[in-house]
């Protein structure tokens, strides 16, 4: 079942990130106002072309077991520049709330591209225990990628409630109260981003995010595509929307127990029948009954008793 959620979650990620790829190449620029470049660049074409085939390699790469990992390596610095792409607005106007969003939204693609990058370095299966090319230790930080993702729901969260009679429009009309719907959603979305942050039910925060991710994208987005004449517009904020769903589902997949597997340790270590306790485990101090130790005491030794790192218990493989 969590192979199966993981791949219907990767699906729509490579979709969204290859139907963005796909309007970069037919209407030969970016993604509109999420993706701001400057029209006196030097060579725009040459970048559109390159951030088409990105997008649309990158795509097609995640569905790719074998080109997984270095898809995830190329795509994890351009959601870093795009990222930054967001920044003069929010320098320029720090008190307009729609700068704000425009940040948070692709803040929210990084922080799962951030989340499947420290994936990959976490639970690739490595026999010899080799370590990742320094560069990509450096982001190998799952709880600042949560942090950030939580960071970003905020800001989302608040717009719509700066900009309620822009979000009621977009309130499909069939759908009673929508003030009060985008009122709730608004504060959802705050309440999530706080729930995370404060790491409290971290979880269930997340999995209530990504339903109203997944509804506002098929309930508002999806039916405008066969309702209107501005078809590029639509398009595009339907697979953002999309992407970011889906970087919803990923944070969320996150927060479920992860044990390492039994081929990501030595095999010296595996043939003494040890287990090493992974970061998603209770540390020892939070087991009264078992104070932690820092280093073995010379009465241990003398006694004779064995002693066990904190991060080392006796226990099988299996």
């Amino acid at each position: 079942m969590k192979r199966q959620h993981d791949a219907t979650i990767r699906l729509l990620y490579s979709a969204s990130l290859i139907g963005l790829g796909i309007l970069t190449f037919v209407y030969r620029d970016f993604a509109l106002q999420w993706q701001p470049v400057a029209g006196w660049l030097p060579a725009r074409f040459v970048f559109v072309v390159l951030s088409g085939a990105l997008l649309l390699g990158t795509g097609i790469g995640l569905l790719i077991p074998a080109c997984r990992k270095w898809s995830i390596r190329i795509l994890f610095p351009y959601l870093l520049l795009w990222l930054f792409l967001k920044v003069p607005a929010v320098f320029a106007a720090p008190t307009v709330e729609g700068a704000w969003l425009g940040l948070a939204e692709i803040a929210v693609l990084f922080s799962a591209g951030w989340l499947l990058l420290a994936r990959t370095m976490a639970t690739k299966a490595r026999p010899t225990m080799s370590r990742p090319p320094a560069l990509w230790r450096q982001f190998n930080n799952i709880q600042a990628a949560r942090y950030l993702f939580a960071l970003a729901l905020l800001p989302i969260g608040l717009s719509h409630l700066v900009y309620l009679p822009q979000t009621v429009a977009l309130v499909p009309a069939w759908l009673p109260l929508p003030t009060s719907l985008a009122l709730f959603t608004g504060i959802a979305q705050i309440a999530c981003g706080a729930c995370i942050l404060s790491s409290f039910v971290p979880r269930i925060a997340a999995n209530i995010e990504a339903v109203l991710m997944s509804l506002f994208t098929l309930l508002v987005w999806a039916p405008t595509l066969f309702t209107t004449a501005d078809l590029r517009f639509h398009l595009t904020a339907f697979f953002i929307s999309s992407a970011i769903t889906a970087a919803a589902w990923v944070v969320c997949g996150d927060f479920s127990a992860a044990v390492a597997p039994e081929n990501t340790f030595p095999e010296h270590v595996r043939a003494l029948g040890l287990r090493l306790r992974t970061p998603f485990e209770v540390p020892a101090l939070a087991r009264p009954e078992q104070p932690y130790t820092a280093r073995p005491s010379v009465r241990a030794y003398e006694d004779g008793q064995s002693y066990h790192p904190d991060w080392l218990r006796p226990g099988s493989l299996s």
